[in-house]
């Protein structure tokens, strides 16, 4: 896994490793001096603070939205199989 800031390689990871935490990142970028763009620092920080709660009502509405692709699907399919074709 890797963290970029831009186009510079700020982490990389090897499975031994673990991944740092968000004040441990943070620490890093003042170590660098690297000043990030508020969008990725907003980003960042979003990122760093999901709670259990906010990933699993991502998880709900992703199988919502996959249950109704599937039944747009369905129907699709319905429509094409039980077309009516009216010839003169």
């Amino acid at each position: 896994m890797y963290i970029y800031v831009g186009d510079e390689l700020l982490f990389s990871r090897t499975k031994e490793q673990r991944f740092p935490k968000c004040e441990e990142i943070k620490k890093m970028l003042i170590d660098r001096n690297i000043k990030t763009q508020p969008v990725i620092k907003k980003k960042f920080e979003e990122t760093g603070s999901t709670t259990s709660s906010e990933v699993e009502s991502s998880s709900s509405s992703n199988s919502e939205n996959e249950k109704q692709s599937k039944k747009k699907y369905k129907k699709r399919r319905f429509q094409k199989r039980h077309r009516v074709v009216y010839s003169d």
